[in-house]
């Protein structure tokens, strides 16, 4: 039987609005001098104003509250107004200031919204939120509006399933994984925040084996290597539960790692997903080039040339590669003072954006600013090519003691004879083409 939680909705806010007198416009004194040098801010983001607290980005902030990711803030919206769902129920476990809900509940047609739900353990939060609706002219006792105060875990359980849940923690989203994936309906949307790309990013590498389950990259790769690590590890968690979580809007950041994927109940469809998951190889472009003087039979070399991700070049399945011939790991190995083979993963090697979902954002996008139209338009060239990897023209220029081309020039050339060439947001060297090495290496 269906719950009627319209009544339930109005006594928790009407229990919530009791909280709100403690932060009342009188109140400002009283809060200063608790938190010491701490005051509350008027900020304004995308349509809407907030009251939040400003000062040195930690936990210890009385509320969190992020300038730097207002963009990720932005690019939700965006992603909710490409998938032009109608009557949602949205749920924010760790509201904080309530930045994103309000700006969900102005940003986005009404009938996108059929309840929200803003949770934070914070009652501090709470009090936040309640003055944070008023102050943008939200109707407190709406039905469509939810507050509680309880463990994220805990309320995720109590009110599922949802069809959009949004997992922005500080640090590491591991522990909300398994209650927020459990809380999803069929082709519901989660999203996932990362914000301790150390680990992910091969700084810590035992850190990111203990917590993702992978080896991370630790050079010109690792914000693409690292953000397909938090991928596997989201849909393994997925997979428990028979859910494919397809990305369908990835990308690296500032500070942080952030995913959209869209969950199919699906057996035969997990079981894709799992496949897609796999260990490579990197190799460094000086060993590379130098395998072109080294002693290789056809068959090894078109072996190699199999076992490539895509055309990037210096990116290989585990599988297809050293396995055949163990005499080539003690080629590309025979060297004292580096290790020429890096081996790496698991992690995802499927797509990581819906091509036409980008575009819909790209289009929505021109009231939010050039800086984020040009940062779109880049994740969509990236989008249609579909690779695997990059090419950093500076590191490969490096390699070949030459200086390097222009990028423009470079993806120009590159498309005037016929390949597919593009920037990349994940490093603003290099380009994501599906030349071959040997292609690329006319135009130095």
């Amino acid at each position: 039987m269906k719950k009627d939680v319209s009544s339930e909705n109005l006594k928790s806010n009407l229990t919530n609005l009791k909280s709100l007198k403690s932060i009342s416009n009188n109140s400002r004194n009283s809060i200063e001098s608790e938190q010491g040098s701490l005051t509350l801010s008027l900020i304004e983001e995308g349509k809407v104003k907030i009251y939040s607290y400003f000062g040195k980005i930690s936990k210890k902030l009385p509320v969190f509250y992020n300038p730097i990711m207002k963009d990720n803030r932005t690019l939700t919206i965006l992603v909710l107004k490409a998938l032009g769902k109608n009557r949602l129920k949205i749920a924010l476990p760790l509201a904080a200031s309530g930045i994103r809900g309000i700006r969900i509940l102005k940003e986005l047609p009404s009938e996108y919204v059929d309840g929200i739900f803003f949770n934070d353990l914070n009652p501090k939060a709470l009090e936040i939120i309640n003055r944070n609706l008023e102050l943008n002219n939200i109707r407190l006792l709406s039905e469509k509006i939810k507050l509680s105060n309880e463990d994220a875990r805990l309320f995720l359980l109590k009110n599922k399933p949802f069809d959009y849940i949004d997992i922005d923690p500080f640090g590491t989203p591991n522990p909300f994984l398994d209650s927020a994936i459990s809380s999803l309906k069929n082709n519901a949307i989660l999203a996932v925040t990362a914000t301790d790309t150390a680990p992910l990013c091969g700084t810590y590498k035992n850190a990111c084996i203990r917590k993702y389950w992978s080896i991370p990259l630790h050079n010109y790769l690792m914000n693409e290597m690292g953000l397909r690590i938090l991928i596997r590890k989201v849909q393994l968690v997925g997979l428990n539960y028979d859910f494919a979580l397809l990305p369908i809007f990835s990308y690296a950041k500032d500070h942080y790692f952030r995913i959209f994927f869209k969950a199919v109940k699906s057996k035969q469809k997990a079981t894709e997903i799992f496949n897609q998951h796999k260990e490579l190889y990197f190799i460094d472009y000086q060993t590379l080039l130098s395998l072109d003087q080294k002693t290789l039979d056809q068959k090894t070399r078109e072996k190699i040339n199999s076992a490539k991700t895509g055309s990037k070049s210096n990116i290989f399945f585990v599988d297809n590669l050293f396995e055949f011939n163990p005499c080539l790991v003690g080629l590309l190995r025979n060297d004292k003072d580096k290790v020429k083979v890096i081996k790496f993963g698991p992690l995802w090697t499927g797509h990581l954006y819906d091509v036409e979902i980008v575009k819909t954002m790209l289009e929505h996008s021109q009231e939010y600013g050039e800086s984020l139209q040009k940062f779109l338009k880049i994740i969509l060239e990236e989008a249609k090519l579909n690779i695997l990897g990059f090419y950093d023209i500076h590191i490969l220029s490096k390699a070949l003691k030459k200086n390097p081309p222009k990028k423009s020039e470079l993806i120009k050339k590159l498309r005037e004879e016929s390949f597919l060439a593009s920037e990349t947001h994940f490093n603003s060297t290099a380009i994501k083409t599906n030349a071959a090495l040997n292609e690329i290496l006319k135009f130095f």
